[in-house]
């Protein structure tokens, strides 16, 4: 059997030839339907990622914001309360 018998298979080559073609064709493009859509998801949950991560930062930001104005009115109310009673005790 040659090569060219091969390729010919039978007077079949053209249909097998064919077949295999179109398959390595459809492969490929999967392929790179997949991968893009790979690279887009990646994108979109690196975006998603960093918008949640601003997000927790601004809320751990107003947190620390409330507890400092929390502890500043309790300074404020201590304060008030000693120089209230300093001034009874004179």
């Amino acid at each position: 059997m040659s090569f060219s018998e091969f390729i010919a298979m039978g007077y079949h080559g053209f249909y097998v030839w064919t077949s295999y073609g179109v398959s390595a064709v459809l492969f490929i493009a999967l392929y790179l339907g997949v991968k893009s859509q790979n690279k887009s998801m990646k994108q979109q949950l690196k975006r998603r990622y960093s918008r949640e991560e601003l997000s927790q930062a601004k809320e751990a930001q107003a947190q620390a914001k409330e507890a400092q104005a929390k502890q500043q009115a309790e300074r404020d109310d201590t304060v008030h309360a000693d120089s209230m009673a300093q001034g009874e005790n004179l």
